[in-house]
């Protein structure tokens, strides 16, 4: 039997930790984790306990009406309050507000549903669109195994009156849908070059598309004879630097990390060349990530949160 929410407080996750998403609350680090046993959980990082702030989110039903997996978050701040997004096995995303009150609350009920993709949402990451009609607006992007692609608007009205925390979630449509992939998305990220937004997928077509949000249409296809997991890009003034794991078959030798060169791609957008990525060692893994990020933080199978302080070097599986 799956525990109910009150069941999983002041526990760690009882099954996979699929996805976590760092925030701050007041200047400190936070850490809001998914998992396949149907919870979302925020974790003070550097608290003395080891235990959860609060777990929400047990009462999403997947199709077989046990608790659906929470595939993927994203936290971000939005008017000053702090927002998170969730994807989920129910063909769904969410947005919870995780103020004062929801880091806190068992019982944390979402802002709104999205509703639109027809099978499991793998991934989501949200955005600020400061060209949007009317003014600026959040949007998040998120990712499925329909092999699509899907925006949403998550601003605070969404085109709707958006509720306070109550049982009566909102529902809202998607605004665009992003079709090219194959097979099915695994995950997607975006960021903005030169007052551009774009975003960037990889699934399991063995490819990552890099995408012009504005207009929802592919860019360019990079090719991975070996899979693809996951994407991540960095980018400044100087680089726009992608990171994407690879490996989706037995043979070992295809576990890796790559680095793309999307200024590269983007300056050549208007051309047919086509840009080869140069696979990167085990040892080079930790200095790009850290370099990015700051910190890292990591799920596993066994249903535990960890982050780079306790981690004497990153591996490649």
């Amino acid at each position: 039997r799956r525990a109910t929410s009150s069941e999983h407080s002041g526990e760690h996750h009882t099954d996979w930790v699929m996805s976590c998403s760092f925030f701050e609350r007041n200047g400190e680090p936070r850490v809001l984790s998914t998992s396949s046993d149907g919870t979302l959980k925020v974790w003070d990082v550097h608290g003395a306990k080891n235990e959860p702030l609060c777990t929400f989110g047990a009462d999403q039903h997947g199709p077989d009406k046990k608790p659906a997996w929470i595939m993927g978050c994203y936290v971000f701040t939005r008017d000053g309050r702090v927002v998170a997004v969730s994807s989920s096995q129910d063909y769904t995303l969410r947005l919870w507000r995780l103020d004062a009150d929801g880091e806190t609350d068992n019982d944390l009920r979402p802002e709104c549903i999205f509703k639109g993709h027809n099978d499991w949402v793998n991934g989501c990451c949200a955005y600020l669109d400061e060209n949007a009609r009317g003014g600026k607006k959040w949007k998040v992007l998120s990712c499925c195994d329909d092999q699509t692609l899907k925006v949403w608007d998550a601003s605070e009205d969404g085109g709707e009156t958006a509720p306070s925390i109550t049982r009566e979630s909102r529902q809202r449509g998607c605004i665009g849908t992003l079709r090219g992939h194959t097979n099915v998305v695994i995950s997607c990220c975006t960021f903005t070059h030169k007052r551009k937004i774009y975003g960037l997928s990889s699934a399991g077509d063995n490819t990552l598309r890099l995408w012009d949000l504005d207009n929802y249409r592919c860019l360019r296809t990079l090719q991975c004879t070996d899979g693809t997991r996951g994407c991540w890009v960095h980018s400044n003034q100087q680089s726009v630097t992608a990171v994407s794991c690879c490996g989706l078959h037995d043979n070992a030798d295809s576990h890796t990390v790559r680095l793309w060169d999307l200024r590269q791609v983007l300056e050549r957008v208007e051309n047919s060349k086509r840009i080869h990525p140069g696979a990167i060692k085990a040892a080079d893994v930790k200095a790009v990530t850290e370099w990015a990020t700051g910190e890292i933080c990591s799920g596993s199978l066994r249903g535990k949160l960890t982050t780079s302080r306790e981690l004497e070097q990153v591996r490649v599986h």
